[in-house]
């Protein structure tokens, strides 16, 4: 049995949801919140140095490239997966796959996929969580994924239902649940069996090809050719084939249809931060520095802004976001219609803003 363990820390999502700061040149990983460093930075140093967790690998297009290398540039150039261009997770995941059998993995090595835009309130609890889940999948051969317990009835998230049985420190899932409305999140919210899907996997290498040439043989059989094209150092053909691979996430794909498929409860708070009001929940004002907001008759409020003075009166429930050439003002009720927002502000020529 092998003891080896690859991380996979995905960094190639958009994020725009948390415009104006959030753009298509610097997605979501690549900022802070409240003078903290990167989402990214936070992931990298979350795991690094820590025992099992050596073999970290950033996964990204490479767009992002520059920004790796500027804001975590220690981790190995041939520890950067370089995606020929942005594709689905499923295709991300094939590709990271062969990439790291280029460097040696083994059937029964253990591969970790998380995300790089999380928020984490505890690294020692999240890492235990990676530990079981490592254990679970030697254990079982299976998918192992890491849920959430709900803190309110979330219609944002991805739901996961377990059964009843509670094994250890593990709970076998019986169903994917897709993103609910608020009656449906209500009932998730008190029934106890359902879990947010957090994003977070742990596999055996040889389980994941399995669950490819099962459920997915024509994209199993593009990836073999994929391979040769890595291996003769075809990079325009490389590009070429990834391009065409169909546009599926790898849970509706693959993780979805595993038979053998298990959870680790969370034991520490968590957050995809994909709008505002998630930000305002886990990164409240910053007592540290009281002179940068000054409010008057003012009350629910979420400023981020580099100036040395933002002054709210008589305002509530606003979320103000000020950066170098945007000032954005938006109810918090509204922050579920910003795509609706930016499309509007792209139809209007102000393209180059978002």
């Amino acid at each position: 049995m092998s003891d080896r363990i690859h991380v996979l820390l995905m960094a190639g999502g958009k994020g725009t949801r948390l415009w104006p700061k959030s753009r298509v040149s610097t997605p979501k990983q690549f900022i802070s919140f409240q003078h903290q460093r990167s989402l990214i930075q936070q992931s990298v140093e979350r795991l690094r140095g820590h025992p099992g967790f050596e073999d970290l690998y950033v996964v990204a297009p490479d767009e992002y490239l520059g920004m790796i290398k500027k804001q975590v540039p220690d981790i190995y150039p041939d520890h950067t997966i370089v995606e020929p261009t942005a594709q689905s997770t499923t295709a991300c995941l094939g590709y990271s796959l062969l990439y790291l059998e280029t460097m040696g993995a083994q059937d029964e090595d253990i591969v970790i996929v998380l995300p790089a835009d999380s928020f984490v309130s505890d690294d020692h609890a999240f890492r235990e969580c990676l530990r079981d889940a490592v254990r679970t999948a030697r254990l079982t051969d299976g998918i192992v994924l890491v849920g959430v317990q709900p803190s309110y009835p979330a219609t944002a998230y991805g739901y996961v239902m377990v059964a009843d049985e509670d094994e250890s420190r593990y709970r076998r899932v019986q169903a994917f649940v897709e993103k609910p409305d608020q009656a449906k999140a209500l009932e998730y919210f008190s029934n106890g069996r359902y879990y947010w899907n957090a994003g977070i996997f742990a596999w055996k290498i040889s389980t994941v090809w399995q669950l490819f040439r099962r459920h997915a043989p024509e994209f199993f059989e593009t990836l073999i050719h994929l391979r040769q094209c890595m291996d003769s150092g075809d990079q325009q053909r490389v590009r070429d084939i990834y391009t065409k691979l169909p546009k599926v996430t790898f849970e509706y794909s693959l993780v979805e249809k595993a038979s053998d498929l298990y959870m680790i409860p969370a034991r520490f708070r968590w957050a995809d931060l994909g709008n505002w009001t998630e930000v305002f929940k886990h990164f409240p004002p910053d007592v540290s520095l009281p002179n940068r907001v000054f409010e008057l008759e003012t009350s629910n409020c979420f400023v981020e802004s580099e100036r040395d003075l933002v002054s709210l009166f008589g305002v509530h429930d606003l979320i103000v976001i000020d950066t170098k050439d945007v000032l954005f003002v938006c109810h918090r009720d509204k922050v579920h219609d910003l795509k609706h927002f930016l499309s509007t502000m792209e139809r209007e020529g102000f393209h180059s803003f978002l």
